[in-house]
């Protein structure tokens, strides 16, 4: 404020400096918000909870006639946990197997030449277009469970997606110690991208893995697998539910940063969870333990915490997904993510820190629900609970938003393309044409359909091949279009560009290859300093659009390249516009999602938490102005909770 005070009249550059420095401390002001206040709402039992614990316990203890009665061994508890979701399997969101759906178990060979048990969800009604495939991967603490418990989400994602749904049924602890689990489910992974279409799916279409609790820390720890082993076909998206990511890791053991909202953890916060609290490691937390575990090496702590059922190696990003974070890729170049929270649940702040990081640190695009007063995997344990219904909706509708734009553009240009060289319609309709354009009745379909326009023949297939492809990797992969509609304004911005460069100017008649060069350039700036293929050889990623261009020129002529060159010249000026200029320029980036196409884009324009809790996150370059978030399950919905002010770091307020 002392710096407004001195401001000069007429000094317009010194005025607007102090009035950005105004705007920053007003940012830092609001930064400042405790986090337990935040977070502290989402740990009210909620009242319709509240009353079915009123009537009874949320787990029944053994019954004289249950035939493992007496036992206090694994085994027994296994047994117990079973019969006690099996005895409410009739208030499930289905109850049982469903006629649109066919099921059929089989096995599958994995590395030490045993054969785990995998479960195939098809839809009986062929889906037009293709199936998408989804593996899914049951909880129960990688000691328990079984394939019962992803039924449900496998037969709805099987009826109302048309996906095809792999359940897998990996080895468990303490039979099968650590990391025979995640092995047997990277091994079903692979098997099951390798016999896709045997299976009757279309990975273009979609290729998600998911699973919760335990088959949420399954799902994220083989998403940065198969990013690292180059899984083919790549993944499109995880489904995290309630998961297991920092494994109960305490405190002491993250970055400092993240310790501020590490607050469900048992040794900060009493656990209220009711199906959790047995796990609360109530002995365990007196200020002098906690010292004593917050010094222990992590290969130490495993055996401690074995006690509450976590087998697995403490210091092995293959048992802690977080710990990726330390490794060279970090949590990069990873599939979108959707993930479901608890707000009584201590694995809460798990998932909310690791969406954070993933988001703002990795450039993934995430989508979060947060369930208000409601504990782990609550919709299993009381199936009856109104929410409960609501959760299992959730997550069929998140997962079917996993579809993605360049589809959508690929199939336009294929329709219009069949029609044009399979001789039924004139291809003069659909090129572009200046005379007809500027006429009392204009033809203006012919400011877009240059694009959706291959060649002929051979070039047919190759020309939708490179948009689908490249198309692909950037929607998906590249963090510059980490919002809803992101993709969509870049498309749009690029063919403006061409529609002006190689239309108004050269006259140009059909704009698809330019387009796609235009991709292929914004690819090769997501990737420099790396490889990619072209024709049979490895080039540095910067000269990949040049080559392109070099083989345009030889194969089609002067012209063609000429006009090709335009997606270059698109691609760099929304490069410059968008980055360059902003970042190193000092100026404003202009070229922003309107908000009529992110609503048109994305599922929810919140962080959702049910239960009339709702948080906000501002995109994490912006400052919240409008109250209206650009987050949705597709993009990375920047910033962190209501008042922290953009950009801050998690935990840095």
């Amino acid at each position: 404020m002392a710096a407004l005070n001195e401001a000069q009249p007429g000094d317009s550059s010194l005025s607007r400096e102090w009035l950005l420095q105004f705007i920053r401390a007003q940012q830092h002001t609001t930064a400042h918000i405790d986090p337990r206040e935040e977070l502290a709402p989402l740990a009210i039992v909620d009242p319709a909870l509240t009353a079915i614990l009123e009537k009874g316990p949320a787990v029944r203890p053994p019954m004289p006639s249950d035939p493992y009665y007496g036992r206090k061994d694994h085994t027994a508890i296994r047994e117990h946990r079973a019969t006690i979701l099996k005895e409410k399997w009739a208030l499930r969101y289905l109850p049982g197997p469903i006629d649109e759906v066919t099921e059929q178990d089989r096995k599958i060979p994995v590395r030490d030449g045993s054969e785990i048990t995998i479960r195939i969800y098809k839809p009986v009604t062929e889906k037009k277009g293709g199936s998408p495939l989804i593996v899914m991967y049951h909880e129960g603490g990688w000691a328990m469970g079984d394939l019962s418990d992803e039924e449900v989400n496998c037969r709805l994602f099987s009826r109302d997606l048309g996906a095809v749904c792999v359940n897998v049924e990996y080895r468990l602890a303490p039979e099968h110690p650590f990391p025979t689990w995640i092995n047997d489910s990277w091994d079903a992974l692979q098997w099951c991208a390798k016999h896709a279409s045997e299976l009757g799916a279309d990975p273009s279409q979609g290729f998600v893995i998911g699973g919760g609790s335990a088959g949420g820390n399954i799902a994220a720890v083989l998403a940065h697998i198969a990013r690292d082993e180059k899984l083919s076909p790549p993944l499109t998206g995880q489904y995290l539910g309630v998961p297991a990511i920092m494994c109960f890791l305490p405190p002491s053991h993250i970055p400092a940063q993240y310790r501020p909202e590490y607050l469900s953890h048992p040794f900060v916060t009493p656990c209220q969870d009711p199906i959790l609290r047995m796990f609360s490691f109530g002995p365990l937390v007196t200020p002098i333990t906690r010292i004593i575990l917050g010094l222990l090496p992590l290969k130490l702590l495993a055996s401690i915490f074995s006690m509450a059922g976590m087998s697995g190696d403490m210091s092995s990003p293959l048992f802690v997904p977080f710990h990726y974070g330390k490794l060279e890729r970090g949590h990069k170049d990873l599939p979108p993510v959707y993930l479901q929270v608890c707000g009584l649940d201590p694995l809460r702040d798990e998932g909310l820190i690791y969406e954070r990081v993933l988001r703002e640190e990795g450039g993934v695009k995430t989508k979060v629900d947060i369930y208000k007063g409601l504990g782990h995997y609550f919709w299993t344990n009381f199936p009856d609970l109104e929410m409960s219904k609501t959760f299992v909706e959730d997550t069929v509708k998140a997962v079917k938003l996993m579809r993605t734009f360049k589809r959508t553009l690929t199939a336009a240009t294929f329709v219009q393309s069949v029609l044009v060289h399979g001789g039924f319609v004139s291809g003069h309709h659909f090129i572009f044409f200046m005379p007809k354009i500027f006429r009392i009745l204009p033809q203006l379909w012919r400011l877009t359909t240059p694009f959706l326009l291959t060649g002929g023949g051979l070039g047919f297939f190759l020309d939708l091949y490179f948009l689908y492809s490249y198309a692909s990797d950037i929607e998906v992969n590249s963090p510059r279009f980490s919002g809803p509609g992101d993709f969509v304004t870049y498309v749009i911005f690029v063919a403006i560009v061409i529609l002006l460069t190689a239309g108004f100017y050269l006259q140009a008649y059909v704009f698809l290859g330019a387009l796609s060069l235009a991709f292929l350039t914004t690819l090769s700036q997501d990737n420099a300093g790396k490889k990619m293929s072209f024709i049979f050889f490895k080039i540095p990623a910067e000269y990949m659009p040049f080559a392109s261009l070099l083989a345009t020129l030889v194969l089609s002529g002067q012209y063609a390249a000429i006009t090709q060159a335009c997606g270059i010249i698109a691609a760099h000026l929304y490069e410059f516009l968008t980055r360059i200029y902003p970042n190193f320029g000092g100026g404003v980036n202009y070229i922003r999602t309107p908000l009529f196409i992110q609503k048109l884009f994305r599922s929810s324009g919140f962080v959702k938490a049910h239960g009339g809790y709702r948080m906000y996150r501002p995109p994490a370059d912006q400052t919240p102005s409008t109250g209206e978030s650009s987050g949705s399950w597709f993009s990375g919905s920047g910033g962190s909770w209501g008042g922290r002010g953009a950009g801050r770091r998690l935990g840095s307020g």
